[in-house]
């Protein structure tokens, strides 16, 4: 069978088998190969059965952990340093794959932060953003214009899982806080993501993650603050908050 007739089951075990072909020949210790053997032989039928079931019945809504294939919501929330900065982390690792990558921000203005600067110029990424002021940090701003352009945000979200399969990562940074903040609805909100999360793995940042967002979630992250030098009055560094 040529590479290009194989079902993406079979080329998606081939890089196992292409790891435990290399690792038995370059490991000098016997009894470390052995070992080595057993697990890579474990990680190698997992990962064919799992594909299977997702492949073959992947339709009848079995749970996520029996299939790899399985899109996932992911949180990243609490009170500490963290949450946005490991959704860019996932961005790239998802761009090394060649993926398609659709990045949504509240509260953050255009080019002021680093990584807009630089994901931006990538290719498959799509960047938007929304409401780039919060009333709590930007007094000037207007609870109308907030409600307005998170309502604009929540729009283009509809229009992206309408049009299907348009990315494989969509990262909604700080809808947390527009949700804890009731700038969007939960009500109109949570239905969505979870259309969305039939087609691309969603990752969604900010404190405040409600308890049903939490519920409905695969992978749930609370950044804890142990340290952090707001409590020795030194304020935001470019390259480190923005």
């Amino acid at each position: 069978m040529s590479p290009t007739k194989c079902s993406p089951c079979f080329l998606e075990v081939l890089p196992v088998l292409d790891f435990a072909i290399a690792l038995d020949r370059t490991c000098k210790d016997a009894h470390h190969a052995a070992e080595c053997r057993r697990f890579w032989i474990f990680d190698f039928y997992i990962l064919c059965v799992s594909r299977l079931l997702f492949y073959k019945r992947g339709a009848a809504g079995l749970p996520h952990i029996l299939y790899i294939g399985a899109m996932m919501i992911i949180i990243n929330t609490g009170e500490g340093k963290g949450k946005t900065t490991a959704a860019m982390g996932q961005i790239i690792r998802a761009l090394g794959h060649g993926k398609r990558v659709c990045l949504i921000q509240l509260f953050k203005a255009k080019e002021f932060y680093g990584e807009q600067n630089i994901l931006t110029k990538l290719e498959l990424l799509s960047f938007f953003s929304y409401a780039p002021f919060h009333p709590f940090c930007v007094k000037t701003a207007r609870i109308s214009d907030v409600l307005s352009q998170c309502a604009l945000a929540l729009e283009h979200l509809a229009q992206i899982a309408a049009a299907k399969n348009l990315y494989d990562l969509i990262v909604l940074d700080e809808f947390n806080i527009a949700l804890r903040d009731n700038f969007i609805d939960k009500a109109k909100f949570l239905p969505l993501v979870k259309v969305l999360s039939s087609q691309a793995d969603i990752v969604i940042t900010g404190r405040g993650a409600p308890r049903e967002l939490i519920d409905a979630a695969d992978i749930v992250s609370e950044m804890k603050e142990i340290k952090h030098h707001y409590r020795k009055g030194i304020g935001a560094r470019s390259s480190i908050e923005f």
